[in-house]
């Protein structure tokens, strides 16, 4: 896969930053290489599929760029379109990453005005922190035209007890903890790797006409 520098569309610092994802492109922000274990060869191992493409962000910028529409709309483009809820699962997984894996972020129930305002403080304040802030998020992604479509998301984390967010994620909206991977699971088939550093999705890839799937 060919390795190129990531070019952003739109001014940093706003939420409608755009990530033109291409086949056969490992787009790299650029500030350092990502980890070894971030390589697409290693996150793909595995799936069974003809094309691939691959992008590395920091934290900062997985937290403003909309990655997982810039995948489904190259998805799209290919002939590989995954159903909305599918979206949803990787917007939620990406998402994931970037909180609770690189920034350390713990999950909890917002109930009230002042959760959200104490969350919103919490993350500002590990954005701040650069050693945090530059930690990276790799999503990879394999599909093959009209038949199937995957993507592996990696963090640099320190992982989780997967059992436990499982469980929380099976008791639905009842508690925050868990409700990611609940919509993930929702829009496709979940697998946890690494004890929580690598998370790969299994796409049912839809008919352009059709928006049903998972």
């Amino acid at each position: 896969m060919l390795v190129e520098p990531l070019a952003l569309e739109g001014a940093q610092g706003t939420v409608s930053l755009a990530v033109c994802i291409r086949r056969g492109v490992w787009l790299v922000e650029t500030g350092g290489p990502p980890p070894l274990h971030h390589a697409p060869a290693v996150l793909l191992d595995g799936f069974d599929a003809t094309e691939s493409a691959a992008v590395s962000v920091t934290t900062a910028i997985a937290l403003k760029a909309d990655l997982a529409a810039s995948i489904a709309a190259m998805l799209s483009r290919e002939g590989a379109a995954i159903a909305p809820l599918g979206i949803l699962a990787l917007h939620e997984i990406i998402l994931n990453a970037a909180l609770h894996g690189n920034l350390g972020m713990t999950s909890g129930r917002l109930s009230k005005w002042s959760d959200l305002v104490a969350r919103e403080a919490l993350l500002a304040d590990a954005l701040s922190r650069v050693e945090l802030a530059a930690r990276v998020v790799t999503v990879a992604v394999a599909w093959t035209p009209g038949i199937s479509a995957c993507a592996a998301v990696a963090d640099e984390g320190a992982g989780y007890q997967v059992d436990e967010a499982e469980h929380a994620s099976s008791r639905g909206n009842r508690r925050a903890a868990g409700r990611g991977l609940m919509l993930a699971h929702a829009g496709a088939e979940v697998e946890i790797l690494h004890g929580g550093c690598c998370t790969r999705l299994a796409f049912r890839v839809t008919d352009q006409s059709c928006s049903t799937s998972w």
